[in-house]
């Protein structure tokens, strides 16, 4: 007998994934126009109302700021994912990079320094990981300077 799988259960599974994949796309460009209302609102209270606004109101939308990268990522990442299967492990790689780069940037405007301090370590790791894979993972890109 052979192991080979028939053909419409591989069809079916395709099917499923790019079903899968244009969901993501459209649930987070959805989620990311709702954060673009929220910044819009939140721009309109900073301006008219400058004078009574504590500095919180601020990090949190600096915070929604940084939240519109980490969703573009994500939308990046599917789209990626959808053109060049392949290549998905390094776009979440990407992905997971700019959200402990999030991270960094959230804890440094709370003040916390034990979690700029945790946050910092998980990009150098995040970053290293990066690194390797590039490097060893997707060997045809072109090393930097050779132009």
């Amino acid at each position: 007998m052979s192991s080979a799988k028939p053909e419409y259960i591989l069809r079916f599974g395709r099917k499923l994934v790019s079903i899968i994949n244009s969901l993501i796309i459209l649930l987070t460009s959805i989620i990311m126009l709702v954060t673009l209302g929220i910044i819009a609102r939140d721009t309109y209270q900073l301006i008219y109302n400058f004078s009574k606004l504590e500095f919180t109101f601020i990090q949190n939308m600096a915070n929604e700021v940084v939240f519109l990268f980490v969703y573009i990522e994500i939308i990046k990442s599917a789209i990626i994912a959808k053109k060049h299967p392949e290549m998905y492990v390094l776009a979440l790689a990407e992905v997971g990079f700019i959200i402990t780069i999030r991270d960094v940037i959230r804890s440094s405007i709370l003040g916390h320094e034990e979690g700029v301090l945790l946050a910092s370590l998980s990009v150098l790791v995040f970053a290293s990981i990066l690194l390797l894979m590039y490097k060893y993972i997707v060997p045809s890109r072109i090393p930097l300077g050779s132009d």
